[in-house]
């Protein structure tokens, strides 16, 4: 941070406009540079929200804590928890059927029978995400699955969270 300036400002309270990179007349300062991100929030954020807004976090924008999939009777539970949350719109759920080793890889040659399941609304934030959980009723007794996370930012941009990778041999 360059600097830092504080004001109690109200908008509704001075009538008066917010200048932003300007000083609105008074000595004709003007922000020599460019803005190429700029929030507004109603609050004052925390230390650790200013943290991870400005590059104090990974360069996905979700911490995901776990993803396992979990066989049941007669279908495949999958449960995913993320500890923080960042301009996420939801998750996609990808399920595979592996070749004959069964073995789940980050390889999509390594599969057969690839799907995109289904989408979930993102339900967590900034400093406490969120638990999940989605049911695969549509397996076979005794065959191997191999379920993904993509994570699907509002922006469109996408995220594969390949470390969470699970399996599971449906019952």
């Amino acid at each position: 941070m360059l600097s830092e300036y504080e004001a109690n400002y109200d908008a509704n309270e001075r009538h008066e406009s917010l200048f932003i990179g300007y000083d609105g007349g008074y000595g004709y300062r003007k922000f020599k540079g460019v803005l190429d991100d700029l929030r507004i929030y109603d609050r004052a954020l925390s230390e650790d929200e200013i943290k991870l807004l400005t590059g104090g976090c990974q360069s996905n924008l979700v911490e995901l804590a776990n993803f396992t999939a979990t066989p049941t009777q007669n279908d495949i539970r999958l449960d995913w928890e993320t500890t923080s949350e960042l301009d996420t719109a939801g998750f996609f759920i990808w399920r595979g059927t592996p070749l004959a080793n069964g073995e789940c890889t980050n390889n999509t040659s390594n599969y057969e029978d690839i799907l995109q399941m289904s989408f979930d609304n993102a339900r967590g934030d900034l400093l406490s995400g969120a638990t999940y959980s989605r049911t695969d009723s549509n397996v076979m007794s005794g065959n191997s699955y191999c379920y993904l996370l993509e994570e699907v930012e509002f922006d469109g941009d996408r995220q594969f969270h390949w470390d969470f990778i699970d399996s599971a041999i449906a019952e």
